[in-house]
């Protein structure tokens, strides 16, 4: 009842669970899905629900954050990076974000406040009294190394496990938490809302035919692209 046939729909079917979502037709279900905004493009919108749902789920129902809270983001110009980056603006906060030098530029157009090179500098001794850290990198000693960035009560989010331990995070007074991104259609109707405002803009940095994803993949796994790959469909035009 939520959709009429020929609706325009973007969404994240049944994750962690396998989607088979490498077709040109899936089944997914309605409270897993949400309506493209008018005026916002298919391809962005498709690349948008994995990484801006983990980002969402990470800084919003996660870490709470808010207006005038100060923020670093590890791998801040990846997929998953440059949206949160976006949504920490959209929400007032101050963002600090790790990434490689040649994506300064665009990630000061999206938004971050204060840029880390991690392969000239120390991000502990830059990003300090933060009131969150989102470990996007997942590696266990970029979560480690980033309690040193937190003030007393602050939180680190991470997209993995290896999170410090609980004496570690009671030692330093902060807490921290392990994200597993869900579907979620309330979510993604609050990113379609910031698409639609103008406030949340997906980075394409790589656009392929749905028959070179293995390609994809490769340019993922041995790369560090700005923003998100994209697989697309015949019907894409």
């Amino acid at each position: 009842t939520r959709f009429q046939p020929g609706d325009r729909v973007f969404g994240m079917p049944t994750f962690p669970e396998f989607a088979n979502t490498y077709a040109e037709y899936v089944i997914a279900r309605s409270r897993t899905i949400a309506t493209v905004p008018d005026g916002v493009a298919t391809i962005e919108a498709g690349a948008v629900p994995l990484a801006g749902l983990t980002a969402w789920q990470a800084l919003v129902d996660t870490m709470g954050l808010g207006r005038g809270d100060r923020l670093l983001i590890h791998a801040a110009s990846g997929g998953v990076g440059h949206l949160a980056v976006q949504i920490a603006k959209a929400r007032g906060a101050e963002v600090w974000g790790t990434a490689s030098a040649r994506n300064h530029e665009q990630l000061l157009a999206l938004g971050v406040d204060h840029l880390i090179d991690y392969r000239t500098q120390q991000f502990e001794e830059v990003a300090t009294e933060m009131d969150g850290v989102l470990d996007l990198v997942g590696d266990g000693d970029t979560a480690a190394r980033s309690l040193a960035c937190l003030r007393k009560g602050g939180k680190l989010v991470s997209i993995s496990p290896m999170i410090p331990s609980a004496e570690a995070l009671e030692q330093a007074d902060v807490s921290g938490a392990f994200v597993l991104v869900e579907p979620d259609y309330a979510s993604l109707e609050s990113l379609a809302r910031l698409m639609a405002a103008g406030a949340l803009r997906v980075v394409i940095g790589e656009q392929r035919p749905l028959a070179d994803m293995e390609e994809l993949h490769n340019i993922g796994q041995n790369g560090s692209p700005l923003g998100k790959l994209v697989a697309t469909v015949a019907a894409d035009g």
